[in-house]
């Protein structure tokens, strides 16, 4: 596929025949897109006997994945000794077997001689490195090698997260970002190449920052569920009915990946998987595919896990009155006000998981994102929230929620582990000049004085943090100095400019040494946080705009 000209996907084959597998080649003939379904060979009888177990499985599935059953027969059953040769035939490949790099590497050699020079090879790991992965590939291949996440159901789940290697070719990403979207119907998600990319990332750590104040304040599984699910614009399945559908294994899988590949990381006490699911697993309680996990079905009852009695209960917690009627108000500065006042425990619950998460999206959003809005989509595609973090953020106040995870940290009541020195801003230009910044070394906010909009003014920090020279944010201007600065526009509504340089806290104003030029931002998306992380700081604006915000997924 040259420059000029896009993706056209005339046949595509997946490799793997499991859930995920067997899924997306059942996605691709919904849209007419006949897939070869390649499995291992079975040992006795038809050697395709496994993949066509797997179509054949596909329409009995529910939700189906499959628009209508007959669509089955355009899936062409395949095995890797006798088959390969049909790969030279795709324009697409999609790789769908178990998260283990030494097994994906294994196949990448076998099937590599076979694809044509046409071919889009894509993975469907769900956090593994896709830089890793290509290694395993030939020089003259891995520019046409990437990531393609899809989330489980793939039929149903809008979210596709399209990752590249540092070879993959610009318009290969694009091709195939216009083929998932048009043909598919996916919205797409550019993450960056880092552990579980961004919604598992963002998504499986509210999990367990949710399954770490059930049990400090002492919540049952299933309140927690009646809390943490339509109450607060999230999917009936919650929290824990999510984990099962699922898989506890899965989950579990995804919580290690994320403790070894993310040994640094402020939160990494976080991830670690609770004795009881460890038991659970050990058990072959798995979720829903065994029909046990956090809970289970016994004849028309629900019934839920108690860590208490250590064993199961018919499930039949509910959120409290007082807090339904918090979280009925549509005001969301309001709600969250009375949710941070409120002593009672299944508001300090609520409270806590929203700062974590909060708290986390701003720590590592340069990191895993390439921007604010990516991030929110990513959570309300992948995870079905009806906004994402930073949504929720600037709905209930930036500056205000920025200073009770100050007054959090500083009680020690907010779990984090200052890893990595790293100083982290909130700028809030509804309050003209008003700027805050959390510094995680020191493990606290530090307050700066406002500055002047109409000219450019050096901000005096209070305590000992070093003074800051701030461009005016409401106008942006272009800033004098050399050519070294390097300023970039990373979505409709988001500004990044970098600094690759570190200032000695001595140095007068901290003075930028590199100019920079800020693109108006058009539409009314907030766009708040910078951090200052190794080599680069990062400032986010948000202009205030006239016009109101749009909904849904064009906000």
């Amino acid at each position: 596929m040259s420059a000029a000209s896009p993706l056209l996907v005339r046949k595509a084959a997946v490799l793997g025949a499991g859930v995920m597998g067997a899924q997306i080649a059942a996605h691709l003939v919904n849209a007419s897109v006949p897939a070869v379904l390649f499995e291992l060979p079975a040992r006795e009888g038809d050697p395709n006997s496994n993949a066509l177990k797997a179509i054949d499985n596909l329409k009995r599935l529910e939700p189906s994945p499959l628009t209508v059953p007959s669509r089955a027969v355009y899936i062409q059953a395949a095995n890797y000794t006798d088959h390969l040769a049909l790969l030279g035939e795709c324009d697409l490949v999609i790789e769908a077997i178990a998260e283990r790099i030494d097994w994906k590497s294994d196949l990448y050699g076998k099937i590599a001689p076979h694809l044509g020079p046409q071919t889009v090879f894509a993975s469907n790991t769900s956090g593994l490195s896709i830089r890793e992965l290509a290694q395993a590939l030939p020089a003259e291949l891995r520019p046409r090698f990437c990531g393609v996440h899809f989330f489980n159901p793939p039929r149903y789940m809008h979210l596709v997260e399209l990752i590249a290697s540092r070879d993959t070719r610009p318009e290969i990403l694009d091709g195939l970002e216009t083929f998932l979207v048009t043909t598919l119907g996916k919205g797409v998600v550019r993450a960056k190449d880092t552990p579980n990319f961004i919604a598992n990332r963002v998504g499986v750590f509210s999990m367990l920052a949710t399954i770490h104040h059930a049990q400090r304040l002492g919540l049952g599984f299933d309140i927690v569920d009646a809390l943490t699910g339509t109450l607060i614009g999230r999917p009936k399945s919650a929290t824990f009915r999510t984990a099962d559908v699922v898989g506890l294994d899965t989950f579990a899988h995804v919580v290690n990946t994320m403790k070894e590949a993310l040994p640094q990381d402020p939160w990494h006490g976080y991830y670690t998987v609770p004795e009881w699911l460890k038991q659970l697993i050990a058990q072959g309680a798995l979720g829903q595919k065994t029909r046990r996990g956090v809970y289970q079905k016994r004849g028309n009852d629900i019934h839920v896990l108690d860590l208490g009695i250590a064993g199961y209960r018919i499930s039949d917690g509910r959120a409290d009155e007082a807090i339904v009627e918090i979280l009925k108000n549509r005001n969301t500065a309001e709600r969250f006000e009375q949710l941070h006042a409120s002593a009672h425990p299944q508001a300090q619950f609520l409270w806590s998981i929203y700062r974590d998460t909060f708290h986390y999206c701003a720590v590592h959003l340069a990191e895993i994102a390439h921007n604010a809005r990516d991030l929110d989509l990513a959570i309300r595609w992948g995870f079905g929230w009806s906004q994402g973090p930073f949504e929720i953020w600037q709905a209930a106040g930036w500056s205000r929620v920025a200073g009770w995870i100050s007054e959090d940290i500083a009680a020690g009541r907010a779990n984090f582990i200052g890893v990595g020195c790293r100083d982290f801003f909130v700028i809030d230009n509804t309050r003209l000049g008003h700027v805050e910044t959390l510094d995680a070394g020191r493990v606290g906010f530090q307050f700066l004085e406002p500055f002047r909009t109409d000219n450019v003014q050096p901000l005096k920090a209070v305590g000992d943090a070093a003074p800051v020279q701030f461009l005016k944010a409401r106008q942006f201007l272009l800033a004098g100095g050399d050519d070294d600065f390097a300023a970039d526009l990373i979505g409709h509504r988001v500004l990044v400019a970098e600094v690759n340089e570190l200032f000695a806290p001595g140095d007068a104003g901290m003075r930028f040494e590199r100019t920079w030029a800020v693109i108006k931002s058009r539409m009314n998306y907030a766009t708040v946080v910078a951090g200052l992380m190794a080599r680069q700081l990062r400032f986010f604006f948000q202009e205030q705009q006239a016009q109101p915000r749009m909904g849904g997924g064009n906000f």
